[in-house]
């Protein structure tokens, strides 16, 4: 019997996968940007808009993820909210 989580891997292979990433802290952020590294769209999404802001402006608030990688993935497929 097939379970969703084993397409999974083929699913994000596709072009213009979309996936999301509830949380950006110090396990949601870097999550999301190793996804959208996969050429994956990822939407970003944190219930603190200061975060959300923060963020967007490309400033990051976790100690190892630095600002230039997270400049990386904005440009790539992350899209936070």
């Amino acid at each position: 019997m097939s379970r969703p989580i084993d397409a999974l891997p083929r699913r994000l292979a596709e072009p213009g996968a979309l996936v999301g990433v509830v949380g950006l802290g110090y396990v949601g952020l870097p999550l999301a940007l190793e996804l959208a590294a996969t050429e994956a769209r990822v939407l970003g999404i944190d219930s603190s808009s200061e975060r959300v802001e923060a963020l967007a402006a490309g400033r990051s608030h976790v100690d190892d993820v630095s600002d230039a990688r997270l400049a990386e993935g904005l440009a790539g497929g992350l899209r936070v909210d």
